[in-house]
């Protein structure tokens, strides 16, 4: 897999959730991880949400597909309700 992200907005996310996206992207080893559409709004492209697992615990990750990479936007600890669909 290849995966890509914006250096300034990797940095803001260490900051504000203390999970750069290189340490994100081991969310993908998770066998276990949820896959699905976010459909919570019109982005102006199709966007996904991952709920899995990395060495500092449970998170839920942003991205997109662009060409053959994936696109971080966002990572940040999983909320409750993320937890729950995980465990389900």
């Amino acid at each position: 897999m290849e995966f890509e992200w914006d250096r300034n907005k990797n940095n803001s996310n260490k900051e504000k959730h203390g999970i750069s996206f290189e340490e994100a992207k081991e969310v993908f080893k998770d066998f276990k991880r949820i896959e699905f559409e976010d459909t919570r709004k019109d982005y102006g492209e199709v966007r996904y949400i991952v709920i899995g697992f990395i060495h500092k615990g449970m998170v839920s990750i942003v991205y997109t597909i662009r060409g053959l990479a994936y696109r971080i936007i966002t990572a940040r600890p999983a909320n409750r309700i993320e937890r729950s669909k995980y465990n389900k």
